[in-house]
């Protein structure tokens, strides 16, 4: 018989046959390149793998060697922290004072012509007989031009002559500046004491509350109040409420009028507005200039801080994310601006946990798994990160919108949007252009210093390798290159700043958005750059990469990990740093006090921290530069998800505890939202793409082996797709909740209703008349004696 053998031949269509060309060569990594070639025994591939886990387990017990003695020490740092119960929100060892809107602190004359004072962070020197333009600088304080007048220039004129000394000018200063806050303008409550040491006088301002002053203040600034549940049952409609079960209440101008419609004033309405009403009339960083005023402060609620520090500042609780209920109760108590990082910080805390329980088992891959196998995962992990940077940001987009309705700050200003520092003949002159210029000049600057550090310390690393020094030697480098980022990131900073100032801004929004961009496009090439050249640049550079199949991506997993411990220990190192301030100045003014006796917690108050713009800017950054780590080096270290876990878990009790116990209360301050960090974080989205596929196709097998057109080709394609896909994610969610727009069809209801049965469109109030505060009142140097003796002179 015969046998008839039939062959077809299916021919590709010609765009198949390029894709299979194309990818050819990675498919050939991944077998055998010669047939004859004998596939190993099960037990020669045993010993392969035991091989390889012993050289990770080496590698891994190395580079925890530095990093133990890193841990141990944040360890002791956060212990100490912990049992630092001297904090300025801790009452247990001082005395207790009364309950107060605001506080100034004015310094005392001494026996001696000068007096060097200290008081906070600052510290200035006082000469009484050096004689001052007492009528000029008086009509800076009092007759702003930017700011109302309380007083007129023939006022001022008989008051102040032309030249007084130092000790004439502060006493009638003081004697005009408490003559108006007990006045019609003003109407507070206003009492004087001595500090312990009698160096300082300290003047409590409080809103009277058996008058309707706060009233007055509302109706003056139309002060958006709630309205009550009451008011919606009189409409015959309930108060909406969103997914969350949160109450949505509507905001209306306040009116005294209809005083019965509004909720309650709570402490930080009356701070608001009495800063506000300051603000208006009185240049209160002209006083400090001037060395008039030594401080002013928003001070602590005592029983509000103890209970915050229980449930919210309780470092014990690190380990949990803070309760989401606890949000709107640090919104009303240091205020919206302050309230939303700790908002963003919770969200991504949140966010980050399923994420990092993915990263676990993807770590023990280095075990088990060939180096081909180990990249293709974490370029898979790398992917799905980049798609869950977008999620996030969407979804907190969302959320935020949930919690500025909730807050009513969507719609609000602050009141004091103009920047007293801003001078109007400088607008527009060849100075304010020539700063602008100057900050982008340093801005290189800056750069250069970064690019150049690191190629000095990678020198300085093959030099000790060379020379066969000891292993811990040879890793000091991972610390030099964080040491490097974090000098040059506070130098920056406080450079910024200085530039910022002198653009001559006139807003405070213009101010802060500006600083936002000077600060941090510097600063996030400054975390990136060191990181980039070593897994990216370093294998086209002189230096190279070690002959491995890993190549430099061991020592960039190592340097990731050196720098996300040593930022910890930074953070907690200045924690310790505003105790050690705080205690040292009361150590030292209990040892110039002639007589024993307790401190008021207000005089504690007074020598810490002021919660200042420096202080959020840091604390911004330092969330956002952990978000762009995040998402730009999961794909070498994906076990950096759960790190950034931790560390934000960590901050956040950290923050929390400071701001209870170390810092000052800041003023209560509106802000409808993260602002210029939106865009930030957006940004950060799109370099983290750029950064992933970099390291994935160009410093990673098997795709790194490739040709380096088809690579880039692979490079191109693959970036398109992804931000296609991130396109998608973002039209997936929409900005605004379903929930958020129907309350807000509601509250519009009820508003229409209320206004229309209750007249809330009065006019608006043009003047306050309070009550006058009568009885003598002296916080000027000469006040209560003047400066007492230290214990050192009476002996």
């Amino acid at each position: 018989s015969t046998t008839v053998e039939y062959r077809v031949v299916l021919k590709p269509p010609s765009y198949l046959s390029s894709v299979l060309n194309f990818l050819a060569p990675i498919a050939s990594n991944n077998t055998n390149s010669s047939a004859a070639q004998v596939r190993p025994t099960r037990f020669v591939r045993f010993k392969q793998a035991a091989a390889r886990a012993k050289h990770q387990v080496s590698a891994v017990i190395q580079a925890s060697v530095v990093l133990t003695l890193l841990v141990f020490v944040g360890f002791l740092m956060f212990f100490c922290l912990h049992k630092t119960d001297m904090g300025v929100g801790d009452t247990s060892q001082y005395t207790e004072d009364k309950d107060c809107d605001y506080v100034m602190v004015f310094p005392l004359q001494g026996d001696q012509a000068r007096n060097f004072h200290i008081s906070g962070t600052r510290a200035f020197l006082l000469t009484w007989d050096t004689q001052l333009p007492a009528r000029k600088l008086a009509g800076n304080i009092f007759l702003d031009p930017r700011k109302q007048h309380l007083f007129t220039e023939e006022e001022l004129d008989e008051r102040f002559p032309l030249m007084m000394s130092t000790a004439d000018y502060h006493k009638a200063v003081c004697e005009l500046l408490t003559e108006a806050l007990r006045g019609p303008h003003f109407g507070l409550e206003v009492e004087a004491f001595p500090s312990v040491d009698g160096d300082e006088a300290f003047l409590r301002m409080q809103l009277p509350s058996h008058s309707d002053t706060v009233e007055q203040y509302a109706m003056y600034c139309r002060y958006r109040m709630p309205l009550t549940d009451a008011t919606y049952a009189k409409v015959n409609l309930e108060v909406p409420r969103n997914h969350y079960g949160d109450a949505i209440h509507a905001y209306a101008p306040f009116n005294s009028h209809d005083e019965q419609l509004f909720m309650a004033f709570r402490s930080s309405d009356r701070v608001r507005l009495l800063r506000a009403r300051l603000n208006r009339f009185i240049d209160l960083a002209e006083l400090m200039n001037q060395k008039v005023l030594a401080e002013h402060f928003c001070p602590h609620n005592n029983e509000e801080v103890r209970e915050l520090c229980h449930v919210w500042a309780n470092l014990r609780l690190w380990w949990q994310p803070p309760q989401r209920k606890l949000e709107s109760r640090i919104k009303d108590y240091f205020g919206a601006e302050v309230a939303w990082l700790f908002v963003w910080q919770r969200y991504f805390a949140v966010a980050l946990i399923m994420p990092a329980l993915l990263s676990v088992p993807i770590f023990f891959r280095r075990f088990f798994l060939d180096i081909p196998q180990q990249r293709m995962i974490q370029i898979a992990f790398g992917i799905f990160m980049t798609m869950w940077a977008t999620a996030f940001n969407r979804m907190y987009y969302r959320y935020e919108a949930t919690v500025k309705q909730c807050w009513d700050v969507d719609k609000v200003q602050a009141f004091d949007e103009l920047r007293d520092h801003h001078n109007i003949e400088l607008e527009g002159v060849w100075r304010q252009r020539c700063g602008m210029l100057l900050g982008d000049a340093l801005a290189i600057s800056m750069v250069i210093i970064s690019i150049v550090g690191i190629r000095l310390i990678q020198g300085l690393r093959e030099t000790l390798i060379a020379s066969h020094s000891s292993y811990v030697w040879q890793q000091a480098s991972a610390i030099l290159v964080s040491t490097q980022i974090l000098v040059l990131d506070k130098v920056w900073c406080q450079l910024s700043k200085v530039l910022v100032d002198q653009e001559n801004h006139k807003t405070s929004s213009q101010w802060q958005r500006s600083w936002v961009q000077k600060v941090f496009l510097v600063r996030m090439f400054n975390n990136l750059y060191p990181f980039l050249y070593i897994g990216f640049f370093k294998q086209f550079s002189y230096q190279g990469c070690p002959g491995t199949k890993t190549g430099c991506l061991d020592e960039l997993q190592r340097y990731l990990l050196t720098y996300f411990v040593t930022r910890l220990l930074i953070h907690l190192a200045s924690d310790l740093y505003y105790v050690t301030v705080a205690r040292a100045q009361l150590q030292w003014d209990m040892r110039r006090s002639a007589q024993e006796a307790k401190f008021l917690h207000l005089q504690v108050q007074a020598k810490a921290q002021e919660h200042d713009d420096k202080l959020l800017m840091d604390d911004w950054t330092e969330q956002t530069l952990t978000f762009i780590h995040l998402t730009c080096f999961n794909i070498v270290l994906p076990v950096i998800v759960l790190l950034a876990l931790l560390m934000t878990l960590v901050e956040a009790r950290c923050l929390a505890h400071r701001n209870c116990r170390f810092l000052r209360r800041p003023v209560p301050r509106n802000a409808p939202g993260i602002g210029e960090w939106h865009r930030v974080l957006e940004g950060a989205e799109f370099v983290a793409v750029l950064v992933n596929l970099s390291l994935g196709i160009f410093a990673m097998q098997p795709l790194n082996e490739l040709p380096a057109s088809k690579k880039l080709v692979l490079f191109v394609v693959a970036e398109h797709v992804i931000l296609f896909f991130k396109y998608l994610v973002t039209l997936k969610f929409p900005p605004m909740p379903c929930d958020v727009e129907d309350a807000e069809s509601i509250n519009a209801d009820v508003l229409r209703r209320t206004t229309a049965k209750f007249q809330l469109h009065n006019k608006l109030q043009r003047r306050i008349s309070a009550r006058v505060m009568s009885g003598p009142l002296d916080v000027g140097p000469s006040a209560f004696g003047g400066r007492r003796p230290s214990k050192d002179a009476t002996s």
